[in-house]
């Protein structure tokens, strides 16, 4: 299974669609999750000029204020959707707050509405938030608040992190997406 996380930092352009939807065959991605979509209802053919197969099944959370907005899309050929989780295992697309104060109550709810399902659990996104010094450009000695905070919240769920294909870091400035297998 091929799983794709990207920031896009807004959905509007017609430019950036067809980015995506050039890119993504070549990945050949079961999943997609799009963070930051700045968007509102989003529609079909938004959705349709993302992601280039003929089946698809989707779901999305819409932006607050100006900011977030996510948007999960699956090739619903391989891959059946039950109650928006899957059957073997269930899939979170987040974007966590930008706002140091709120990510502890979003990590603490994000988990506490998911630890219901008795099957595993993989989080994909943006947590806007790096774990270690190293991950941030310029790379960095200091460890803030908010870095072991995250450690703690990985730590204390018994989370894993998935090796990433071909890339050190999970985030980049540049326009393509890097692929995450599992």
């Amino acid at each position: 299974m091929i799983i794709i996380s990207w920031n896009l930092r807004g959905i509007g352009s017609v430019r950036r669609r067809a980015s995506i939807w050039d890119l993504l065959p070549s990945t050949k991605a079961n999943v997609a999750i799009f963070q930051e979509t700045k968007s509102t209802s989003l529609p079909l053919g938004y959705i349709r000029e993302l992601w280039p197969l003929k089946e698809l099944g989707w779901i999305s959370v819409d932006v607050i204020g100006s900011a977030g907005g996510i948007l999960m899309v699956w090739d619903s050929n391989t891959i059946e959707v039950l109650d928006r989780c899957w059957n073997i295992w269930c899939l979170v697309g987040v974007y966590g707050p930008t706002r140091c104060h709120e990510r502890h109550l979003f990590w603490d709810d994000l988990l506490r509405n998911y630890q219901r399902w008795p099957i595993p659990l993989m989080l994909a996104g943006d947590f806007n938030v790096t774990r270690f010094c190293h991950e941030k450009s310029p790379p960095s000695r200091r460890i803030i608040i908010s870095m072991r905070l995250f450690a703690d919240f990985i730590g204390s769920w018994d989370l894993d992190e998935v090796t990433l294909s071909g890339k050190t870091f999970t985030w980049s400035n540049q326009t393509t997406p890097h692929p995450l297998q599992a």
